[in-house]
């Protein structure tokens, strides 16, 4: 996490990595966030084609309210993607039919390692299963995100972004 300033408006410039200048954006967004609060941001959506690329911004958390749990909210961030439901193997249902630039409220589980799988909306069709290792992050939120692409590249995958700005593929 970084500080910005709170409420005002500013702009958001996205580049590419091998960019030089501020002057490199490939696009530029109007935000203005609320003194006193934390948020996730990430770029979404495709460049150039549908659905156009944007930031999505919602509340974040640094840390769990729970010191005993692992806390993270889910984001659907793969824009060919339908509505997915996501769920623990052998455990049931975590989230249902989240769409593509939804995001869930955080969910609590005790810090361990579980298999998450990954299926189409109302269906038994499986985009993925997918191995997340929470065991070591006792007391600490992540934002889980699928992003990439189920028909092309980058291929579909799922992943937690930590509060420290690492992001771990599942």
């Amino acid at each position: 996490f970084i500080d910005v300033p709170a409420d005002r408006s500013f702009n958001v410039g996205v580049a590419l990595n091998s960019s030089t200048s501020v002057l490199d954006v490939i696009a530029s967004f109007p935000v203005n966030f609320e003194t006193g609060k934390t948020y996730a941001v990430f770029a979404s959506g495709l460049v150039g084609s549908a659905p156009a690329f944007t930031l999505l911004a919602d509340e974040a958390r640094e840390a769990a309210l729970d010191p005993t749990k692992v806390e993270f909210a889910i984001l659907h961030g793969s824009p060919d993607a339908p509505a997915v439901d996501v769920s623990v193997f052998g455990a049931g249902s975590l989230v249902n039919n989240i769409a593509y630039s939804e995001f869930t409220p955080y969910l609590a589980v005790n810090p361990a390692s579980y298999l998450i799988q990954v299926k189409l909306a109302g269906t038994n069709t499986l985009v993925g299963t997918y191995q997340a290792d929470l065991a070591g992050l006792t007391g600490g939120a992540a934002r889980v995100f699928a992003s990439g692409l189920v028909g092309g590249l980058p291929g579909f995958g799922l992943f937690a972004a930590l509060p420290d700005g690492t992001v771990v593929e599942f």
